[in-house]
């Protein structure tokens, strides 16, 4: 592997924006006037144009926690790594599975925690696939008019995240327990909490006249629930009621002669997460239980309660098709406002990132409508520990994020 700073042949330098340079600006933001030179106020002068055309046919895509950062602290080489990128002009999408808040404001979040522009755009969140139920998709009829459960998130944000896509009527566990608090009695610790984040309910719990009854739709599972009790007992409820409606119970659980012995046979509301995260990388030493964790418990649950019938649900996030989709159609978005309308095909992408079953499956598996090739990266500074037995094998392993880059760059300088 050939070091950034040494010359190679056809008279130009790789990039020494590796190096400890702090003076760095994207040229989305730069005036045609500014030169490269001035740009790089503490660096020798590079030959970006050349680095572009090497690299013109390659996009990369990137995790985030465990990746970039490290609970809010950039992980070493993260920053200039994205800087260096956006100088060359080398598109990239970042892909997490976490979420809890609108992608303009986690943008906005990772821009000063990085010191990189970035745009609302570069970015795909778990949830962000929710948006195409809005006006409803091939598997999920739209819910833009209906009432919908979103659980997780920081007090009322997956809420305003949710209004903000386009559903109109969004409700809360919060909701639901402070107009019912003996829905969950063992509400005394939080109580104070869900009184500065709840919503009137829309209609009441109305067994003798179920048309003026509430009803909920479909459930969101957005980001990590914060009181998982709470949320498993009222998602429980809904998935053994007769078609959503809140504080039924369907006369077909247990039905033998039914599919699935009758659980989940009566119209009750399509259950979705936006991620299948078992563990993620936070800023504890060791790695802790996400979204995934969640789902388990909920899981364990049901099959207690049902003597272990299917549960049915959906799960998005990576390594689901749907997200890798939705980074593609991303990426080729923003090559055509960065490179233009002219620049040649997109070949491939190098997805970077900590887990192996998510990040490094989805990136394997994932087939292209566009005949793009995608690559998988596992670096170390995550979820994956050295030495760990590999289920899911990437193409290449590096370190982190910088070392990852540098190994790909490289390689399409020395062919050219």
């Amino acid at each position: 592997m050939k070091v950034w700073t040494q010359r190679l042949f056809r008279k130009y330098s790789t990039p020494s924006v590796f190096s400890s340079t702090s003076h760095l600006y994207c040229p989305r933001y730069l005036s045609s006037s500014v030169s490269l030179e001035s740009a790089f106020e503490d660096s020798q002068y590079t030959d970006y144009t050349q680095i572009q055309k090497c690299c013109s046919e390659l996009a990369f895509g990137f995790d985030i926690d465990g990746v970039l950062l490290r609970g809010k602290t950039p992980l070493p080489g993260a920053s200039n790594t994205l800087k260096f990128l956006q100088q060359s002009k080398i598109p990239f999408v970042l892909l997490t599975n976490g979420g809890g808040k609108t992608e303009e404001e986690r943008a906005a979040e990772l821009s000063g925690i990085l010191d990189v522009p970035i745009l609302e755009n570069d970015l795909i969140q778990s949830h962000t696939p929710f948006k195409e139920f809005v006006c409803g998709s091939s598997t999920q009829v739209a819910l833009e008019n209906k009432t919908v459960l979103v659980i997780g998130g920081n007090g009322d944000k997956c809420r305003q995240v949710a209004l903000k896509y386009g559903f109109k009527n969004v409700l809360t566990t919060a909701d639901i327990l402070m107009s019912y608090k003996k829905i969950w009695p063992f509400n005394q610790i939080f109580l104070r909490y869900y009184e500065l984040n709840h919503c009137p309910l829309p209609l009441p719990i109305n067994l003798d006249d179920l048309s003026k009854s509430l009803k909920i739709d479909a459930i969101l599972v957005f980001n990590d629930p914060r009181d998982w009790a709470l949320d498993i007992q009222i998602i429980l409820d809904l998935l053994l009621s007769h078609k959503g409606y809140l504080g039924t119970y369907s006369s077909k659980n247990g039905d033998t002669s039914l599919k699935n012995r009758g659980w989940q046979q009566d119209e009750q509301p399509t259950l979705y997460f936006s991620n299948p995260d078992l563990f993620w990388a936070a800023s504890y030493h060791l790695p802790r239980l996400g979204q995934g964790g969640f789902e388990a418990a909920l899981h364990g649950v049901w099959n207690a309660t049902t003597k272990n019938a299917q549960l049915s649900r959906k799960i998005l996030g990576k390594p689901c098709n749907l997200a890798y989709k939705f980074a593609e159609q991303v990426l080729l978005l923003n090559r055509s406002r960065i490179l233009g309308s002219h620049a040649p095909n997109l070949k491939t992408v190098w997805f970077v990132g900590d887990n192996q079953f998510t990040d490094i499956k989805g990136a394997n598996e994932f087939q292209s409508e566009h005949g793009i090739q995608w690559q998988s990266i596992l670096v170390k500074t995550g979820i994956y520990k050295a030495g760990s037995t590999l289920e899911h094998k990437p193409k290449l392993m590096a370190f982190d994020v910088q070392k990852a880059v540098k190994s790909i760059v490289d390689a399409q300088l020395a062919i050219v």
